[in-house]
């Protein structure tokens, strides 16, 4: 690592904590040794296999409106069997094809894409369960509310498309709006392609980007922001070690590797820090901030704090926080927080706590949604 770029953040904040060891860290894979996984095809293949799996479980819990079109579920009725037996003996059979039909997708995956099913094995095999029995109760509801098969079918078309968009199968979740966010949580393919993608138990954290920062206060414009920028830099590493993001992130372990931030905020321009006006960066630019990290990690699930502006006009800190594939710099789950402050700012020290906080808020936001890592 770049000694300069240490020596700088640690004479501006006189700190005790090792920076050399906090950057140049040994990093091994997050997901397993030997592995060459694709986080960003897991994605793909589960939302994939749940998409396929709705249009035929409905299609097959519909089938009981047919019989009652046809009289036929009149005779069942007749007989000794008790109309819970028939219910269920739908259902189990419904349980079975769609048990053999991700059977089939699975195993096509394994062969053609070497996808990897054993890393989490138990939780693989848990969340197969429960998305089946999750999509079957959807198609029996609609058999149930539908009063022909052909209504039931123009139903279901409608609403597994609607799904299928807003939880993941169709498009990436981080382009949509934050609205969304809030209405997503009704998909089931939200929950079955999610959940995939982040049951690997490690992240690799690369730290806090600047790159694309502004500090929006006209009497800041002229001042030596960049050495502002490495001294927050440092202040925040300092109050978030790894202990405290595996807390907030409910994972077992949080490996930091700083070097890739680090070294582009050293390359920062002063002069493009301060802005009379507040700043935004587009959320559909937010790609490109992660292709120019030069990480030598392979594989594994990266995260990234990355802050937009302080806003002295309207006292508010707003951030990015990024969870991207690492091998493909796909990106898995993107987050926009605000933290508004109402402090006088008349020290470029008073920022330092709105800027954590923004942090916090990014990892309760994640709590809220129920997103599992």
């Amino acid at each position: 690592m770049d000694e300069s770029i240490l020596n700088m953040i640690k004479q501006n904040n006189n700190l005790s904590i090792n920076f050399k060891k906090l950057v140049d860290l040994k990093v091994t894979s997050v997901v397993g040794e030997k592995k060459n996984i694709n986080l960003g095809l897991i994605q793909a293949i589960a939302g994939t296999a749940t998409l396929i799996l709705l249009f035929s479980v409905t299609g097959h819990a519909t089938s009981i409106i047919e019989e009652k079109e046809n009289e036929t579920i009149n005779r069942l009725l007749c007989s000794p069997l008790k109309v819970s037996h028939i219910l269920f003996g739908k259902m189990l059979s419904a349980f079975f094809i769609a048990l053999v039909q991700l059977s089939i997708m699975f195993l096509f995956a394994v062969l053609l894409f070497r996808f990897d099913i054993t890393i989490n094995f138990p939780t693989f095999i848990i969340l197969v369960f429960v998305t089946i029995i999750a999509v079957i109760g959807f198609g029996f509801f609609l058999a149930s509310i539908c009063n022909s098969r052909q209504q039931a079918e123009n139903l279901s078309t409608i609403v597994i498309i609607v799904m299928s968009t807003i939880g993941g199968s169709m498009v990436p979740l981080f382009i949509m709006p934050d609205i969304m966010e809030k209405i997503m949580i009704f998909s089931i393919n939200l929950y079955s392609s999610e959940n995939d993608v982040f049951s690997s138990k490690n992240i690799i954290f690369y730290g806090f980007d600047f790159t694309g920062f502004q500090l929006s206060d006209p009497k800041r414009m002229g001042q030596d922001l960049k050495k502002y920028v490495l001294s927050l830099t440092g202040f925040l590493i300092e109050r978030l070690p790894e202990k405290k993001l595996q807390v907030w992130l409910n994972k077992d372990i949080i490996i930091y590797n700083l070097n890739p931030t680090l070294l582009l905020n050293k390359k920062i321009n002063n002069e493009d820090i301060a802005s009379p006006v507040k700043h935004n960066i587009a959320k559909d630019s937010i790609q490109t901030f992660i292709d120019k990290y030069a990480i030598i990690d392979k594989e594994g699930i990266g995260y990234v704090i990355i802050y937009e502006c302080f806003d002295n006009a309207s006292k508010r800190v707003s951030a990015y926080s990024v969870f991207f594939d690492i091998s493909t710099r796909k990106i898995l789950v993107l987050e926009h927080v605000i933290v508004h402050d109402h402090n006088s700012f008349n020290k470029l020290l008073d920022w330092n706590a709105p800027a954590f906080s923004a942090i916090k808020r990014l990892t309760e936001n994640y709590k809220s949604r129920g997103v599992k890592f």
